[in-house]
């Protein structure tokens, strides 16, 4: 996914050692997403940073199954791993081996958590801004295409990722 970000231009503070502990406090909570086909310990780590970076882990899960199929050694036109973190990201968000699933998912929820911030409630907007880029994102959105194939496939996902929760 090409997403043109502030980081781009300013290297965005990292803290990969924010890698599961044995005693999350999520570890209970990965029953929660019984279709997402990824070892426990990795869906709760998610589950527990999404969350304190305020974004909705079933929408990560959502991206990473339209995005990646939950293979974390996908890859296509520039874009790496689980959520396809696009080149042009990885050194800004720190990204030393982007098939690594904890870097790939963590740059993919700061990305979320950014463009959140710049766009509160509106998950559409967000989403489009995740996968074409904020500036292409902005030109349909303005244009009056709130909705494109991308939101549909990732909000069914979710839905279907989220039985159960």
């Amino acid at each position: 996914t090409e997403t043109e970000t502030e980081a781009e231009t300013s290297t965005v503070e990292t803290n990969l050692s924010e890698q599961p502990s044995t005693g999350s406090t999520y570890s209970g909570h990965t029953d929660l997403y019984p279709n997402v086909p990824l070892d426990n310990s990795f869906k709760a780590w998610v589950i527990e940073y999404a969350t304190q970076k305020g974004v909705y882990p079933g929408l990560v899960f959502g991206i990473m199954y339209v995005e990646s199929g939950f293979d974390s050694k996908a890859y296509g036109g520039g874009n790496y791993g689980l959520m396809q973190i696009n080149q042009v990201n990885l050194a800004p968000y720190g990204i030393t081996d982007p098939y690594d699933p904890y870097q790939n998912a963590k740059a993919g929820i700061d990305i979320l958590a950014y463009f959140f911030e710049r766009y509160p409630d509106q998950w559409n907007r967000v989403l489009m801004s995740y996968n074409s880029g904020e500036g292409a994102a902005t030109q349909q959105w303005n244009s009056g295409v709130t909705d494109t194939q991308y939101t549909i496939a990732v909000n069914r996902a979710m839905q279907v990722l989220s039985k159960g929760v």
